[in-house]
């Protein structure tokens, strides 16, 4: 082929749905090839201007020497401020360009016939799960809440949120666990769950669905913290996972499905493995626990850098501190002799360490 540089775009358009597909053909090769969505009820030359302003204005790509199309966008001169005068539009009726333009189009189809079939699972599962929770209707919002534990010295929590079966990032949260002594997963989940609820309370911003990552245990604490936040309405289901056969002391445990816990229910429901419900849980629990870690790494290293910083603190002396006074804000509040009486550290040590947490940038 030629080696002009070339974007090819087609349409393909359902409802006020349209994803434009786009074939980039740089130095006599194809570089690059994606779609992006649109929302419009515009007629296609319409749109064409909207789709060209939006992938090439305010330099967001380069512009390449000529732009393949099925038909010739509206209000063509308008476009040569976005586009410069440099730039030749193309309309094909046959040839190489045509057969780059069937190809485009066709990506473009099968992303949105991809997006239909998106969306038709996410209306099942979220109607699944309606079902299987007993709610008036699917949930709308899905909070799920993930506790993580640092070495069982300091413990985070996150809460993802999922709107129509989507992460909705905006109403992500993270927690840093503050009333509760040591490593108390059930516990630090009462607190996160509670402080949530109240929030949404006071805001008018409760979920339609509450999914706690564990089991009955774990439900029963989230169920004390609604109580106590007196945000009743709000329906919440324990997840549990999957387990593989296991052998506990002298025991065999069967190999156990995904299952949900109920509130007042005795069993749990088993979930099929390609139970739609079933899947649209595992997402959220799995964004949940993505979430939970991105944080933690964050909050480590932020640890590890205000005691690294310390001459003669090195890992082990870190760890043997936070193991005993389960953070740093634990550990500027100590006294000076319980800080020396840790093993290996030493009341010169201890004095350096206090000194180092009170200076104004620790």
């Amino acid at each position: 082929g030629d080696h002009v540089e070339r974007d090819v775009l087609a349409l393909a358009r359902r409802g006020n749905e349209a994803v434009v597909h786009r074939l980039a053909f740089r130095a006599g090769r194809m570089s690059e090839s994606r779609s992006h969505l649109f929302r419009s009820e515009l007629p296609d030359e319409e749109l064409w201007h909207d789709v060209l302003t939006a992938l090439y204005g305010n330099g967001r790509r380069d512009v390449p020497a000529e732009i393949v199309l099925s038909v010739e966008p509206a209000e063509l001169e308008l476009l040569e401020g976005t586009l410069g005068t440099g730039t030749r539009l193309v309309v094909p009726q046959a040839g190489e360009r045509r057969r780059m333009l069937d190809l485009a189009h066709e990506n473009a189809r099968l992303a949105l016939a991809k997006r239909e079939s998106e969306e038709a699972f996410e209306e099942a599962a979220l109607e699944r799960l309606a079902s299987l929770c007993d709610l008036a209707g699917p949930p709308e919002v899905i909070d799920c809440f993930d506790i993580s534990n640092l070495q069982g010295t300091h413990v985070v929590a996150s809460r993802v949120r999922f709107r129509g079966g989507h992460p909705d990032k905006a109403g992500y949260r993270r927690f840093k666990v503050r009333g509760v002594e040591g490593q108390d997963d059930f516990a630090s989940m009462k607190e996160v769950v509670g402080r949530s609820l109240r929030r949404g309370v006071e805001e008018d911003d409760l979920p339609d669905l509450v999914v706690i990552d564990g089991g009955a245990q774990q439900l029963a604490k989230a169920l004390e913290a609604r109580e106590e936040a007196e945000a009743w309405e709000v329906p919440m289901i324990g997840l549990a996972k999957a387990r593989s056969e296991r052998t506990v002391g002298e025991k065999r445990k069967e190999s156990s499905e995904e299952r949900i816990f109920l509130p007042g229910a005795v069993d749990a429901i088993d979930l099929a493995r390609h139970d739609p419900g079933r899947l649209m849980l595992e997402r959220i629990r799995d964004e949940a626990h993505r979430f939970a870690i991105t944080f933690h790494r964050k909050e480590r290293g932020r640890i590890r850098s205000q005691l690294d910083s310390i001459p003669g603190v090195g890992d082990t002396k870190r760890k043997a501190l936070l193991r005993r006074f389960g953070s740093v804000a634990g550990l500027r509040e100590a006294a000076i002799e319980d800080i020396a009486a840790v093993s290996g550290i030493g009341r010169e040590l201890a004095e350096r360490i206090r000194q180092h947490l009170e200076s104004p940038q620790a």
